[in-house]
């Protein structure tokens, strides 16, 4: 989740840490976004976000930084890192808008994180490419949701996560690739962590779970960046065998709940939203992994959590750690 909230997301913080809570979650660690408009820089966002947020949280929260096109707030983030926000996000795609970064920024902005030790979180895929193939679908008037996935091709995000890894290797920036979806992306990612290098990389139960067949039932509700992948399950099982493997360090949900009228419109252009499928516990068997790299995946792995130093981090006896247990024919059962 982002703060501040944008007016279409459907929850607020308090109903957010509620549910959390009520997951047996202990702490929260939300996107904080900068006023660029007016030149914000970081450290004011922090304080005006932890003054804004306390009366707000029912959980421990910690604080994780976006960073959007805007050259000037790399200079604040020295301060922001010596305030405790230690990892950050950036976008190599979402051209139409502030999102997308140019290389040149990115590799700024890994250098500052990881002369402070803290962590780097890039998502990955070919903005430019994406950008043309999404004008060229337009124009020839390819806008039905089941047109969007071929727009954004699965070597585009392989390109991007090579990019990414170069980029970390350059800057010695601890680097995690988040939602990855393809083989091709899994493969480099493989290649570069058995060089040694930190890398980790997370994927989500949409890419575990579903394929682009769902954009022809499902339309905009189904669409995602990056997007769900073909039919043949090439990329879905190569992201059970990266669970499987220890390559996937962790499930993550890329949660950012907007209302059914706010995606409808979706049936006639291929603008990308957000889901959240049913978790990937829910059928181990229909791939060639057991539950327990999924159960390892969901609540601990050999990864920095953002918000926190680039560290292992792993549930240990005598650690503090809060584990849900969920079965389809059992009661759920949290242990903290």
């Amino acid at each position: 989740m982002q703060y501040p909230l944008a007016r279409e997301y459907m929850e607020d913080w308090r109903t957010l840490g509620t549910a959390a809570a009520y997951a047996g979650l202990t702490t929260i660690i939300p996107f904080i976004s900068y006023a660029a408009a007016e030149q914000e820089t970081f450290p004011d966002a922090i304080r005006r976000a932890q003054d804004e947020l306390r009366g707000e949280l029912v959980l421990d929260a910690a604080l994780h930084g976006m960073i959007v096109n805007t050259p000037y707030v790399l200079d604040s983030l020295p301060e922001a890192i010596r305030m405790g926000v230690t990892s950050y996000k950036m976008f190599m795609t979402y051209k139409k808008g502030p999102n997308m970064s140019p290389d040149a920024m990115i590799i700024r902005a890994m250098a500052v994180v990881a002369r402070a030790g803290g962590l780097m979180q890039l998502h990955c895929e070919s903005g430019d490419v994406l950008d043309y193939l999404q004008d060229k679908a337009v124009a020839e008037g390819r806008v039905h949701p089941r047109d969007f996935p071929a727009t954004c091709p699965p070597w585009t995000e392989a390109e991007a996560v090579n990019r990414a890894i170069l980029m970390g290797a350059m800057t010695d920036c601890p680097t995690y690739v988040v939602h990855l979806s393809t083989l091709e992306g899994i493969e480099r990612i493989r290649q570069a962590q058995a060089k040694g290098q930190a890398v980790w990389t997370e994927t989500c139960p949409q890419y575990l779970l579903l394929d682009e067949s769902e954009m022809e039932r499902l339309g905009p509700f189904a669409k995602i960046g990056p997007p769900l992948r073909p039919a043949d399950g090439l990329n879905q099982q190569a992201m059970w065998d990266g669970l499987a493997q220890g390559a996937i360090s962790i499930v993550a949900s890329d949660h950012s709940p907007k209302s059914k009228e706010r995606k409808e419109p979706g049936w006639k252009n291929i603008s990308s939203g957000r889901t959240a499928p049913p978790s990937p516990s829910a059928r181990p068997q229909r791939r060639r992994c057991c539950r327990s790299p999924t159960a390892r995946a969901l609540p601990s792995a050999d990864c920095p959590s953002p918000g926190s130093r680039a560290r292992s981090r792993r549930t240990r006896r005598g650690s503090s750690a809060s584990i849900r247990a969920r079965g389809p024919s059992a009661r759920d059962r949290t242990r903290t």
